[in-house]
């Protein structure tokens, strides 16, 4: 197996994923095996957020809006 394209955030993901799949297997915690596994998912098959539904709008309207100042009396 050839590891090409592997980045810094999928080797984040990967032993992110295998600290909290046996720490949950040690504590007997087996809920956390899903995040665990979720997050071994996204490593191994180099997906993040489907259709990049995790990045943030971009509001151009504020960017070249004047702002207004008003000056309080003393």
């Amino acid at each position: 197996m050839q590891l090409k394209n592997w980045n810094l955030i999928r080797i984040i993901r990967l032993i992110l994923a295998v600290f909290i799949s046996i720490e949950a297997i040690y504590s007997q915690t087996y809920w956390l095996l899903i995040p665990g596994a979720i997050l071994m998912l996204q490593a191994v098959l180099n997906m993040g957020c489907p259709l990049n539904s995790c990045d943030l709008p971009v509001n151009n309207e504020t960017k070249n809006k004047e702002i207004l100042y008003e000056e309080l009396g003393k």
